[in-house]
């Protein structure tokens, strides 16, 4: 039993500290409640810009990279020494297991930063990692991933959490972002040192986004108020919803033509070299956030012209024969797998239109009542049913479509055996938008174009009489699965097929319009929902599934109660749906539970136990946490008065500049690194994936696109979704979401450089068949072909206009502006940095200017840079480690 406690007493202390993102939230109020402090006393502080420089200044660390692979063998020691020979140290080591099979979990970092952004020193560690350990990582399970770091969480998310001083009406209008928030463009910059330039894409799209929302929604609702927007026939009496749609049209060629200008969206970063100016705080706005943004604008990297390059080889390749024949034979997988996948979405989103429709008509008897909704019949019951189901119909379209597209598109790109990285991903991305996109669209267009209209003129009859049904399939099925009796005419006449020709274009048009209202008022928030609060509902639920498991293997003795036994399944299986990485655990976890044996340390590097202190202010390195006998005394002794003394040995301590920062004068304190479950419950996570994040938004785009006109009102329920969306995507980012590695923008602009040349034609192609078909109420009347060429020749003849407006603004822009000489970008792959030679400067000598900085910075204080700490026991253990054979991993 005093064993049992002793292990509990250890796990306990060991789960959840150095890499969790649970500490993220703590720090953040820790470090807001510090700047705050300082930020109301700007005026009377005469350091206050050296203090907020050192709380800030965690922005400027390089994150650290797990390494897990094989157990410990002669070959993978010599790998271990490629990466250390490559200026790369070892902060831990631990033994551990995935399931069954035995693992070695390694930290790594670089052993000296420079004056690169951390993102881009951050590609360099883990392409010279990759390029070692290549040939010895194991062939399932994970291999490489970089690591989020707390500080830095915390010092992104300050902008978002701390209140500002601002009167409550600018408050208001910034979180509204009617107006931009205060530190936006600092803290995208930021988070583009710090995650790339893709990631900061997404943020600078959703802002634009957002910024048009309002400008639509400001155009379209008042006008929908004044102007009847019902049309009844094709011609002049429908201008009112004529003219909402042209404004569509408008707003769509405008964003689209925005949305193909990279420069828009993403920064070059340029602003964001270190400067030593002092801050005249007189010139600062009197708000907090306002001083803040000065702050991050003093704070960061400087200038980065050397060109990185990506993990440019297919890990996966491998050397074929005949690559004709696979290339063909690639072709025929994807066709045949994709219209399975395809089949299988289908299939799944009919049956919940029709059993929203067997909700309708025959548990409502809608036929009966001439309703569009259970509620007349069963009251808030049936209310709950419609809401009910169209949260099915957004789970469906977001979380199960939207994953069985993507682990459908990954098989397909990996069995296309690419050689080169970035034609996986260009595969992996179109396929898997592809299939997403005609599932979830062709729903509705099948709603729009065949349930809708009034191709044949419905015949009237009893509501009880369905002869009109027989020999439509979903009908016929419906009867044959219910055993329904020969005489009754009642069951499974509200199937879609059947409603559609029983329902007179009336009722037809008001139970389009009432899905339209799930689709735009639950559908939105419900993607929300599932993208970041109910990933945060998993991890606690998850948490407290493991804490059920862990009693139960310590009382062996103890009988599950029921509850429990649910709680566990359910913690692990909303875990594996909404939070979890299915392609590192698979579906055994349900039943299973965590993959990951207990890391069992085998080394940590003493020098390396606190990982989460400050960067020095003369040498722009990491401090670490001290307890060397030793005498210090505070660099900010004037103000806190702490020396070795009053505060013991303990202290921040920079090993190459030897300046001291004690406890108190940080805002974070010391936490040292006795566990290795940070770093395994992050690869555990899913990853942020910007071409997903953006993907989300096109899908919202489009169904704004197609359904503002019929639907203006539900602007609205958009604009708050988006909203909270918003603002939540950094948290998303920073908590619920594993860090990717670095990615270059170019692969999401020109997906949204392809998406923005399709949606104009797209959107001309589905309003002119809005009004020429979907709500022609006498389209029985019509011959169908002179219907259908009409239909083409609008579409064309509305998308040329559009392209040929596009064109002229632009003309129109740089006649007004003046013509401006292109500034040719580097083939970075982290970003789109400008080429420092197109505007006249010398890249060498700029070179030579950042190096003499570098080298000014840290001789600034009459310091040996050269000086290297002796590092040579980090790695002593490598030697001398035995090979553990297979299985001696505990669990």
């Amino acid at each position: 039993m005093a064993e049992a406690e002793t292990k509990k007493a250890k796990h306990e202390t060991a789960e959840h500290v150095a890499w969790d993102c649970s500490d993220v939230v703590p720090r953040v109020r820790i470090l807001a409640r510090h700047c705050r402090q300082h930020l109301d006393k700007a005026k009377d502080t005469p350091d206050i810009q050296h203090e907020l420089m050192v709380a800030m200044g965690n922005l400027v660390k390089v994150p650290a990279v797990a390494l897990m692979l094989p157990a410990m063998s002669e070959e993978l020691k010599a790998a271990l020494r490629e990466v250390s020979d490559k200026g790369i140290e070892l902060l831990a080591a631990a033994e551990t297991s995935l399931w069954d099979s035995p693992r070695m979990l390694f930290i790594l970092s670089l052993r000296e930063t420079d004056m690169r952004s951390p993102v881009a020193q951050l590609q360099g560690l883990l392409e010279a990692v990759a390029e070692c350990t290549l040939k010895v990582k194991a062939k399932q399970g994970p291999w490489l991933w970089p690591l989020h770091e707390p500080d830095v969480s915390a010092s992104l998310l300050l902008c978002d959490a701390m209140n500002d001083t601002e009167n409550c009406c600018m408050r208001a209008l910034r979180m509204m972002r009617i107006l931009p928030s205060v530190c936006l463009k600092e803290q995208q910059q930021h988070i583009r040192e710090q995650y790339s330039a893709s990631t900061t894409y997404v943020f600078a799209w959703t802002e634009v986004y957002m910024q048009a929302m309002w400008a639509l929604l400001i155009l379209v609702v008042p006008l929908a108020i004044a102007l009847p927007v019902v049309p009844d026939l094709l011609g002049a009496s429908s201008w009112g919803f004529y003219t909402l749609q042209a404004i569509v049209l408008v707003w769509t060629m405008t964003l689209g033509a925005l949305s193909r200008s990279r420069r828009a969206f993403v920064n070059d970063g340029s602003s964001l070299a270190r400067s030593e100016k002092a801050v005249n705080w007189e010139h600062f706005d009197h708000s907090r956030r306002s001083k803040l943004r000065r702050v991050l604008q003093m704070t960061g990297t400087g200038n980065e012209f050397a060109e990185v390059v990506n993990v440019r080889q297919n890990p996966d390749h491998w050397h074929s024969e005949n690559p004709k024949t696979w290339r063909f034979l690639s072709v025929a997988v994807t066709v045949l797998a994709g219209l399975l996948c395809l089949t299988l979405a289908g299939i799944s989103l009919l049956a919940v239109m029709e059993l929203k429709f067997m909700l309708i008509f025959e548990w409502g008897e809608c036929f009966r009542l001439e309703c569009i909704g259970p509620e007349d019949m069963h009251g808030f019951g049936g209310l709950l049913s419609m809401i009910g189901t169209d949260i099915i119909l957004a789970l469906l379209l977001n979380v199960a479509t939207g994953e069985l597209c993507k682990a459908f598109a990954f098989h397909i790109a990996k069995f296309w055996n690419f050689k080169q990285m970035i034609s996986r991903q260009i595969c992996f991305y179109i396929t898997a938008s592809s299939i997403d996109v005609l599932a979830g669209i062709g729903v509705f267009s099948y709603l729009a174009f065949s349930f809708l209209p009034e191709w044949e003129q419905t015949v009237v009859s009893s509501w009880d009489d369905s002869s009109m049904c027989v020999g439509m399939w979903d009908y016929d099925v419906c009867r044959v699965m219910r055993g329904c009796a020969e005489g009754d005419s009642v069951c499974c006449s509200g199937t879609l097929f059947c409603a559609r020709a029983k329902a007179p274009v009336t009722q037809r048009r008001s139970l389009f319009e009432a899905w339209l209202g799930g689709l735009f008022m639950v559908a939105p928030f419900v993607e929300v929902l599932i993208q970041f609060l109910v990933p945060v509902l998993a991890y606690y639920i998850h948490l407290k599934a493991d804490h059920i498991q862990n009693d139960d293997e310590r009382d062996p003795g103890r009988r599950k109660s029921c509850c429990c036994c649910f709680l566990e399944g359910l913690g692990r299986l909303v875990a594996f749906i909404f939070l979890l990485d299915g392609g590192v655990m698979g579906l055994p976890y349900v039943w299973r539970g965590y993959p990951f044996a207990a890391p069992n340390v085998q080394h940590e590097d003493p020098r390396k136990k606190a990982v989460l202190g400050p960067v020095c202010d003369g040498c722009k390195r990491d401090m670490h946490w001290t307890d060397a006998d030793k005498d210090w005394s505070c660099r900010h002794h004037h103000r806190c008065r702490n020396d070795l003394a009053s505060k013991g040995p303990e202290r921040w301590c920079c090993r190459i500049c030897q300046s001291d920062i004690c406890g108190d004068c940080h805002p974070q304190g010391a936490q040292a690194l006795n566990h290795l479950f940070g770093p395994l419950d992050q690869r555990l996570l899913r990853p942020f994936n910007p071409i997903d994040e953006l993907k989300m938004l096109k899908m919202n785009f489009m169904i704004v696109v197609m359904f503002a006109p019929i639907n203006p009102y539900g602007l609205i329920a958009q604009l708050l979704a988006r909203l909270l969306d918003l603002h939540s995507r950094i948290w998303k980012l920073l908590m619920v979401r594993r860090r990717d590695s670095p990615m270059d923008n170019a692969l999401a602009h020109a997906s949204q450089k392809v998406f923005g040349q399709i949606i104009l034609p797209f959107g001309a192609i589905w309003h002119v068949g809005l009004s020429l078909i979907s709500f022609n109420v006498e389209l029985y009347a019509y011959d169908r072909g002179q219907l259908v060429l009409y239909w083409a020749l609008g579409s064309l003849c509305l998308a040329g206009l559009g392209v040929l407006f596009q064109v002229l603004g632009f003309k129109a822009y740089h006649w007004m502006y003046g013509s401006k000489p292109s500034l040719r970008g580097t083939v970075s792959s982290l970003g789109s940095s400008l080429d420092p030679t197109s505007l006249g400067m010398d890249k060498s000598q700029i070179m030579e200017d950042l190096d003499l900085r570098a080298e000014g910075a840290v001789e600034g204080d009459g310091k040996d840079d050269k000086v290297e700490p002796e590092r040579t026991s980090t790695w002593e253990y490598l030697a001398a480690a035995e090979c553990h054979p297979p299985g001696t991993v505990e669990h």
